[in-house]
């Protein structure tokens, strides 16, 4: 034997699957070239002439001929022969004639995007145009469904239309409302299902986030909930992938133990390909689930199942279903990282694991259960950074710290969302006494989704989370960085044999299931401290964006005053400050139906129990109001129709609408934009020695008639619509005489709210003024036993409103603006009715109206879906 052959380490390289990652890496080369924004002919020429000379190489070719080589003909080929026969897989680049104006649309949802700004996108194909579409929250859409809108075509830029085109969409348009004419498939209901009882018992945000994991609706994700995993560079856990898949997997080859081995891998093929559908069958699931068919469809066959080989078989077979997805950015970037895991992560793990062992002994435990965590992410990380870069121009700092202490808790997490998903149903049939029961099951769901939510969220508030690499480098700086970490992970490494790593399963499994008790209750204490202090009154303004949403809590009951303009910020308002176990709203006020005060309303009553519903003017208003009339009316709620003089009690707080007058309600509205703002209904709230007055949006014109019937001042006054130039007049203030102002508005809004005028007319005569804008959510706390003691409590600070002796207004008995008829109260008022409803409200039934669209009353435009 040579001298010193036997003390050299053998080497090996990273294994990319052999002749079948040549094949796939061929189609993807090949999938990219009828991708590029040409002409349709030279594509379909090109077909024809990559499938001829691809079949000369295979049948004609010398024996010679490098079998990599022929591989890449086979992939080449099997691309272009799926063109040449099914067609281009994306539109031409060709420049459509879209109509101008408004037009009525009927078509079929095909896709359901991430919302924007509480409105909700998708893909609609229409006479064979494919088109997103923005549209109101209202209906609420499935893939399947098929709608009739209203539809005002985009123009776009070249670079954005090019960006919709490698999407097969061809073009983009804001729809004015959507009418359902049919229901999507019976798997597409099911999905949906498991989704709103998901959401039903794990607060939002991390409901939606469950709901996205687990059945892959990524369209329920809260917006910034979502832009917070995007900064984090976590976005990969909200996309489905092989996590999900590999769970599945697990539980069902559990379940499938007393089959023979044959049949069990064949269940489980079916089980992987079922589940990758059922799962909305996004890029990335699909990919996981095919690689975990081919991999078992392997081992049946007596072939080694190699993880590469599986891959490269994935991607081919994705490839020939649909060339475009070569392009989606998902597919790319989870078959990367697949890659990069399947080539390095085991040694890099054995790696770590060898530095761990050279650690001081208290650190090894701490070491040893990280090292695979951090081999794993960097890999991923090696395989993944050049495209990230060179697709979306910024990088994540934090990513891997931060998956190292997200990822423990997906898989627990995956697991207990089966609970949640069994509360969820039982919570439809629990009598409200037994609501505790339900919410129990759902708590370790609750508890896991919502710590992985929260570090999402506190990690984007680190500095340098999202770093931005400049729009000239990314490419360059893209390929270099992927062409360094392709290098990484093909690099020939020494395999120098595992030393033996000292591990205490009693120990590994004993810090798990600590965490895991202590994340629980930690959300449990959370939970519990986020309600109403016992006895006192709280009245919280929402951060619900350009709307009103009011929760008011007094002694054990609850009224909330409006839903805002989006369904998922409400949620996520609400169940912050409410406890998961305690579902209930008692009264639930409409306070007019404009989309900025309903639209969040028509999903709460999918996730809380509505005792009774309070309304006045139901005509106009957009798809929301339609919505919220028809889910009132096939419910059959309780619902009361208001007006001037109508008086009821939450719990002991007395509440009093100062308008609409009944007169004013008999008269349809003039228009869809100040007339019903000006139909609104004004709640006053009175404790002793504490009062509110909650306007709506109704604007100066009517001011004077509403501070006539305003006898003494007032606490806390919610500023009239949305602090608009046209709202909270000095004659309304000279009669509230508020201690504080709350504006709800929101940031950066396209109105210019609040108004420059309004905000001065509201220093002049409040002692202070908050901003939902700039403040978040606004809680007001009074003591009924110290009723003169305002606490203020925003994100930002806790202060105290100023006495009314410290800010000199004017006296009760001070001069009031308007006339003695203005002042006048109808009879009624003075009526004491008996109790009805758990929240014991003296009104009188009253049956809701017919819907009538805003669109049909004068002087209305597509426009006016929310008041300006």
């Amino acid at each position: 034997m040579i001298n010193g052959l036997t003390d050299r380490p053998h080497i090996t390289g990273a294994s990319l699957g052999g002749r079948p990652g040549v094949v796939a890496c061929a189609a993807i080369a090949t999938a990219h070239l009828f991708l590029l924004p040409l002409p349709a002919q030279p594509l379909k020429s090109a077909a024809l002439a990559l499938c001829g000379l691809s079949l000369m190489l295979l049948l004609g070719g010398q024996r010679g001929t490098a079998p990599r080589a022929r591989a890449a003909a086979l992939g080449t080929l099997l691309i272009s022969a799926r063109v040449a026969v099914g067609g281009l897989p994306l539109p031409p680049a060709t420049s459509l004639h879209l109509p101008e104006g408004v037009v009525s649309t009927s078509g079929e949802v095909r896709s359901l995007l991430a919302p924007l700004r509480g409105t909700q996108r998708f893909v609609l194909e229409a006479d064979g145009l494919r088109i997103v579409v923005e549209a109101p929250p209202n209906p609420q859409l499935r893939v399947g469904d098929r709608i009739t809108t209203d539809l005002e075509f985009r123009a776009l830029a070249p670079e954005a239309q090019e960006r919709l085109r490698i999407r097969g969409i061809e073009a983009s348009a804001k729809s004015y409302g959507v009418t359902l004419t049919g229901r999507g498939s019976p798997l597409e209901w099911l999905r949906g299902r498991i989704g709103d009882d998901i959401e039903r018992m794990i607060p939002a945000p991390a409901g939606g986030l469950a709901a996205a994991i687990v059945v892959g609706l990524r369209e329920r994700v809260d917006e910034r909930l979502a832009d917070a995993f995007t900064a984090t560079g976590l976005g990969h856990v909200v996309a489905l992938s092989g996590w999900n898949v590999a769970i599945t997997m697990a539980v069902a080859e559990r379940a499938l133990r007393r089959f023979t081995l044959t049949r069990r891998r064949w269940s489980l093929i079916g089980i992987a390909l079922i589940y990758g559908l059922f799962a909305g069958a996004s890029a990335s699931v699909i990919r996981a689930s095919v690689m975990s068919a081919a991999a078992l469809l392997a081992e049946t066959s007596g072939r080694k199942g190699a993880g590469a080989v599986a891959l490269s078989h994935a991607v081919v077979a994705l490839l020939i279903f649909d060339p475009a997805i070569a392009y989606d950015a998902g597919f790319r970037l989870s078959a990367l990282a697949t890659a990069g895991l399947l080539a390095k992560s085991a040694s890099w793990s054995t790696a770590a694991l060898r530095i761990g062992s050279r650690l001081p002994a208290p650190l090894q435990k701490t070491w040893n259960l990280l090292a695979e965590d951090i081999a794993v992410s960097i890999a991923a990380q090696a395989a993944t950074l050049g495209l990230v870069i060179a697709l979306f121009g910024r990088v994540a700092l934090w990513s891997i710290p931060l998956t190292l202490l997200i990822a423990p808790l997906i898989a627990p997490a995956t697991a207990a969302a089966l609970l949640a998903l069994l509360a969820g149903e039982l919570a439809l049939i629990t009598p409200a006494g037994l609501a505790l029961l339900p919410s129990l099951l759902a708590l370790p769901a609750a508890a896991l989704f919502g710590a992985a939510a929260q570090i999402a969220q506190i990690g984007s508030t680190l500095p340098g989370t999202d770093f931005t690499i400049s729009r000239d480098l990314t490419l360059p700086l893209g390929v270099l960085l992927g062409a360094a970490g392709i290098g990484l992970l093909l690099r020939r490494t020494s395999a120098v044999p595992d030393e033996p790593v000292e591990r205490n399963a009693g120990s590994e499994l004993r810090a798990p299931a600590i965490a895991g008790a202590c994340i629980l209750a930690a959300s449990c204490l959370a939970s519990a401290s986020a309600a109403a202090p016992r006895g006192e009154l709280r009245i919280a303004v929402l951060d619900v964006g350009q709307g009103d949403a009011i929760l008011v809590e007094y002694r054990g009951e609850r009224m909330l005053i409006d839903g805002g303009p989006d369904p998922a910020r409400l949620s996520t308002e609400l169940d912050r400050l409410i406890p998961s176990w305690d579902r209930t709203i008692d009264v639930l006020v409409a306070s007019h139906p404009h989309e900025d005060h309903l639209a969040g309303l028509p999903r709460l009553l999918d996730r809380y129990r509505i005792g009774a519903v309070i309304g006045a003017e139901v005509r106009g208003g957009g798809p929301a109001s339609r919505s919220w009339n028809e889910i009132l009316q096939s419910r059959g709620a309780e619902y009361h129709s208001v007006a001037t003089g109508s008086r009821f009690m939450l719990a002991d707080a007395h509440l009093a609408v100062l308008w609409p007058d009944r007169e004013a309600l008999e008269r349809a509205p003039e228009d869809g934009g100040s007339a019903l703002n000006n139909r609104s209904i004004v709640l006053r709230l009175d404790i002793p020695g504490f009062s509110a007055l909650f306007t709506g949006d109704i604007e100066a014109d009517l001011d004077r008639r509403i501070a006539a019937r305003i006898t003494t001042p007032v606490d806390l006054l919610k500023s009239p619509h949305h602090g608009s130039a046209t709202a909270a007049s000095r004659a309304l203030l000279a009669a509230v005489d508020p201690r504080i102002s709350i504006v709800s508005v929101g940031l950066r809004n396209s109105y210019g709210h609040p108004a420059a005028a309004a905000l001065e007319r509201l220093a002049e005569r409040s002692g202070a003024v908050a901003r939902t804008d700039l403040d978040g959510t606004v809680i007001a706390l009074i003591d009924p036993a110290q009723p003169d003691r305002i606490e203020i409590r925003t994100a930002i600070t806790t202060s105290f409103a100023p006495a009314r002796s410290e800010i000199g207004r004017i006296t009760p008995g001070g001069p009031r603006a308007g006339t003695a008829a203005d002042a006048q109260v109808p009879a009624a008022a003075f009526i004491r009715l008996l109790r009805t409803g758990s929240a014991g409200c003296p009104l009188p039934a009253a049956t809701i109206g017919a819907w009538q669209s805003q669109r049909t009353l004068r002087y209305s435009s597509p426009g006016a879906m929310t008041s300006s």
